[in-house]
């Protein structure tokens, strides 16, 4: 599908008319040498399991995420209103991300949030009980090693379990990268996801040692845009 039937496809989505009349944002962005530093930082951890980054196709991503925001009931969707990137174990103890549309703006979740992992390239949703057992699995793992990993001299800090976004955040995200542009040759075709941990400094005193995520629109002909870090990590 080329980006100008993707768009009106998705337009038309309850997902995007959510925030079709809010004001646009300016998203934080991290520049590249912060973002290859921090990726650099978390590398040399070496921790056993562990996945730096990971690729979306776009299409699948902004099809999945709409259109079940879009099926959900109508007193739901007014309660779901952030966009959760969550770290997991899969069933072969290997680290992934989960995404989530959710309720709440924690690492907890609601009742009636929706969950996707990756597959292939591809995100696809998955039962509640399955996404618990996959965050269960890493914070009864790799979440423990991790912690051992970034302590702030004798303390050990409690490390990520989810990052936290608005929803609308993503939707102008999406809307920048993806939905603008009508011709495919100059349009990004990938969402790329790249793992970070912040520095053990005093200037970042809430995010010190934890890890993060940031996300970048990609595509072969264009190359990867910038590195946007809207989110906010939990606990």
């Amino acid at each position: 599908m080329d980006t100008l039937k993707l768009q009106e496809k998705v337009t038309k989505k309850a997902f995007l008319k959510k925030f079709e009349k809010s004001p646009p944002l300016v998203l934080k962005t991290m520049p590249d040498v912060e973002v290859d530093s921090r990726n650099k930082a978390l590398r040399k951890l070496a921790i056993k399991n562990m996945i730096y980054d990971f690729c979306i196709d776009s299409e699948n991503f902004i099809s999945e995420i709409s259109s079940s925001y879009d099926n959900a009931p109508v007193e739901e969707k007014k309660k779901l209103d952030y966009f959760k990137i969550y770290f997991i174990q899969d069933d072969n103890d290997q680290f992934s991300i989960c995404f989530s549309i959710s309720s709440v703006e924690t690492e907890k979740f609601g009742d009636k949030d929706f969950f996707f992992k990756i597959k292939a390239k591809k995100i696809e949703k998955i039962e509640k009980e399955d996404f618990i057992k996959y965050s269960n699995n890493y914070k009864n793992k790799l979440l423990q090693t991790i912690n051992t990993q970034t302590r702030i001299g004798d303390l050990q800090i409690k490390n990520t379990e989810a990052v936290s976004y608005k929803l609308k955040d993503l939707y102008f995200f999406i809307l920048k990268h993806f939905l603008i542009n009508s011709k495919p040759e100059s349009s990004y075709s990938e969402l790329f996801f790249e793992m970070i941990k912040f520095e053990e400094t005093a200037e970042e005193p809430t995010n010190q040692n934890k890890l993060s995520i940031v996300v970048r629109a990609q595509s072969v002909s264009k190359g990867r845009a910038q590195a946007y870090d809207f989110g906010r990590v939990y606990p």
